[in-house]
């Protein structure tokens, strides 16, 4: 089984998509991942003895590692914040379910949590008495209605988080090809599969685990926009990928044992399910599990390095024209003066990613916008540079074309990322003047 989730953890879209950009959100997984391992150790999941000689000691050196993970992971990305709250969860499910593990484990879950409290206290200190503006602020409206008396919006997120694994996903471009599932409705199925059998397994120490951690680890978009945010549910990653594999294995085990559900109803179900399996080698069920490992790949294969990164939003969104433009523009000899189109909203932001890339430093552009604006620098020649978005305003496209003395155009996929224009700055000033129907041009 976890040869199967970590080879579905290895080609999914979803932690193929983070783990290829440089946002901090990938950074934050190694302390998640160690934290979740320190907490099986110490919860004793894979074993059914507590008698081993020195358990005791190691358990104490896994509290300070599960409390070390969650508390430098609340550095990196706020979706560490779910561990802490994981620890809790689970430490109230085995004091229903297990009372025999969670004698044992309490007081190892409070050391972590008091060091996990210690190394964050810094920070959390500067929160308290730092600027007011918090992610809660920024990404919390279900949340503050909630607290309003409006529980609508967290109904309405928490439904629309519900349906991220086949029917709509994150609906940000920026991480996601907007509205795409996390699992296509094959994949999906294996998914929706495992997380019955956790269901049915619930009282089984490990399936309850796996579903503490999925649920705690998504719970954080339910009250928070946009609903099905993958960035927000970014600690579920591992349990998300896990469901497939647990319920792929648990069928391939139904012929061979029954499980232990929770009513008989479920057992004579089950029993009578197996009765109608064919029997398949285990070679075969291998080969159905590669099969399924390939597949996933596909699916990301074919949304993320097609689909995803060539989408003109996403391309606008990450500054691929800027990017494109430096490139080009270190490779010109060209030192004549430079205007180049963006939007309002972005002129902020496009000056600096051109400044990130452009390795030369004798260039000073101006920027304008598109939609109603052009810049023609004083004296000499000029050239504008007309990013893919926004379009140049159709006023002005049927005379400068004309008027062009030499453009350059960069594709990509049939997409203009842009077009260079050197223009003589007299034709260009009677073709704005002609197109805007105004006897004036401005420098």
């Amino acid at each position: 089984m976890a040869a199967l989730a970590g080879g579905l953890y290895a080609v999914g879209m979803w932690p193929v998509l983070y783990s290829r950009f440089g946002v901090r959100h990938i950074g934050v997984m190694p302390f998640i991942l160690l934290a979740l391992y320190a907490l099986v150790q110490i919860s004793d999941l894979g074993s059914q003895s507590s008698k081993e000689p020195g358990r005791q000691a190691r358990i104490g050196v896994w509290s300070w590692v599960l409390g070390a993970s969650m508390g430098l992971g609340l550095y990196v990305y706020y979706a560490a914040w779910v561990i802490p709250a994981l620890v809790v969860v689970f430490a109230a499910y085995l004091s229903v379910f297990d009372r025999r593990r969670f004698r044992k484990s309490w007081p190892a879950l409070v050391l972590a949590l008091v060091v996990a409290g210690a190394i964050f206290f810094p920070l959390g200190w500067d929160l308290a008495h730092g600027p007011a503006v918090t992610r809660i602020q920024v990404t919390g409206a279900p949340l503050r209605a909630l607290f309003d008396g409006d529980p609508l919006p967290v109904l309405q997120t928490t439904l629309g988080t519900l349906g991220m694994f086949t029917f709509a996903g994150d609906p940000e471009w920026l991480y996601n090809f907007s509205g795409l599932p996390v699992f296509d409705w094959i994949t999906g199925s294996l998914f929706y599969l495992g997380l019955v059998f956790c269901l049915l397994r619930v009282r089984q120490v490990r399936y309850g685990f796996v579903l503490a951690w999925i649920v705690v680890g998504i719970s954080p978009a339910f009250i928070s926009v946009p609903p099905a945010s993958y960035s927000h549910t970014f600690a579920a990653q591992g349990a998300v990928y896990l469901m497939p594999a647990i319920g792929l294995i648990e069928l391939s085990n139904l012929k061979f044992q029954t499980p232990a559900p929770a009513f008989r109803s479920v057992s004579a179900g089950v029993s009578k399910l197996k009765s109608h399996l064919p029997y398949l080698k285990p070679a075969t069920w291998y080969l159905l599990f590669a099969l399924a490992i390939a597949w996933t790949a596909r699916y990301t294969l074919h949304y993320y390095f097609d689909w995803w990164a060539n989408h003109a939003m996403v391309r606008f969104q990450y500054h691929a024209d800027t990017h494109e433009l430096a490139r080009w523009l270190d490779a010109q000899p060209d030192r004549s003066d430079l205007a180049i189109s963006t939007t309002t909203n972005e002129f902020p932001l496009e000056p600096l990613a051109l400044s990130f890339d452009l390795k030369r430093e004798d260039l000073a552009p101006r920027w304008f916008d598109a939609e109603w604006a052009l810049v023609f620098p004083r004296g000499g020649p000029s050239r504008i540079v007309l990013l893919s978005f926004p379009h140049l305003n159709p006023l002005l496209e049927p005379y400068l074309p004309s008027q062009l003395i030499a453009s350059i155009v960069i594709r990509l996929r049939a997409s203009s990322l842009f077009a260079c224009i050197g223009i003589a700055r007299r034709l260009a000033l009677a073709a704005l003047c002609q197109a805007t129907s105004r006897p004036w041009a401005r420098d």
